[in-house]
């Protein structure tokens, strides 16, 4: 039996090498690609007495959650190995 590919969930703040090691050996059991899944969540304006106040999801933010994410991609490629 083979599958085509194996999902993995990745966490940003803390990529687990245990679980993407696991999932690394799975995917080469049944000859799968394994892709690591991950995401941020950017918090939408509130809107108070017909106010919007835009506190959130900056572009200084949004380039630090992008950041985050690159970082757990490196993280999961070298838990994940070749």
């Amino acid at each position: 039996m083979s599958y085509a590919t194996l999902m993995v969930y990745v966490n940003v703040d803390r990529v687990s090498k245990a679980i993407v090691g696991v999932a690394a050996e799975l995917a080469d059991k049944f000859s799968a690609k394994l892709i690591g899944l991950s995401a941020l969540a950017i918090v939408p304006p509130v809107v108070a007495e017909g106010v919007v106040i835009a506190d959130h999801g900056s572009e200084f933010e949004i380039a630090q959650m992008k950041t985050m994410l690159v970082e757990a991609r490196d993280k999961f490629r070298a838990a994940a190995g070749a």
